[in-house]
């Protein structure tokens, strides 16, 4: 027994197929590029808890170097959402 597939559907699911394979390249090179920020993230939070100030811009004045991020609001937009997460 054959089936027979219309053109539109076989060029369906090619497109189905093509565009699952580039979502799934796409996620794995933003997690690659993203993996670095976590890591940062992680470190930040653990400083936090062992050397806290009296505010998240104190600490990220003195740490943002060491972190390895650019500007101290960074670091500060980090532990205000982990703070709203319940570090």
């Amino acid at each position: 027994m054959r089936f027979l597939v219309s053109d539109n559907d076989r060029n369906a699911l090619i497109d189905t197929k093509v565009k699952e394979a580039l979502v799934k390249r796409a996620k794995a090179g933003g997690d690659k590029k993203n993996e670095s920020n976590r890591l940062k993230k992680e470190k930040t939070i653990e400083l936090w808890l062992k050397h806290r100030r009296y505010s998240y811009a104190a600490f990220a004045r003195e740490f943002y170097i060491e972190i390895g991020v650019n500007a101290p609001r960074t670091i500060e937009n980090w532990l205000s959402a982990a703070n709203a997460k319940d570090m």
